[in-house]
């Protein structure tokens, strides 16, 4: 429930938290369940400002998240960029 709410018209700064909180929990569910939250946090992620998603990926290191599935998220994000030369 708390994943299907990145699908709603939420704002980026709500959809962040939800973001990190999701990557936060990810050993508390289910494999299909994981999937399910990964293809909502990329849609969401995609959705966002860049400087909105460099600053979730700075809260997610000092929050010490550091999953497969966290890092394959950041490496697709940033993979999709149009110009990852300019991060920041």
């Amino acid at each position: 429930m708390y994943a299907a709410s990145l699908a709603l018209d939420i704002n980026d700064h709500n959809a962040a938290r939800i973001v990190l909180g999701l990557l936060e929990t990810a050993g508390e569910v289910g494999a299909q369940e994981r999937r399910t939250e990964g293809r909502l946090i990329a849609a969401r992620l995609a959705l966002l400002a860049p400087q909105r998603v460099y600053r979730l990926f700075g809260e997610v290191r000092r929050a010490g998240i550091n999953n497969r599935r966290t890092r394959a998220i950041m490496r697709d994000w940033l993979a999709a960029r149009p110009d990852p030369g300019h991060t920041r």
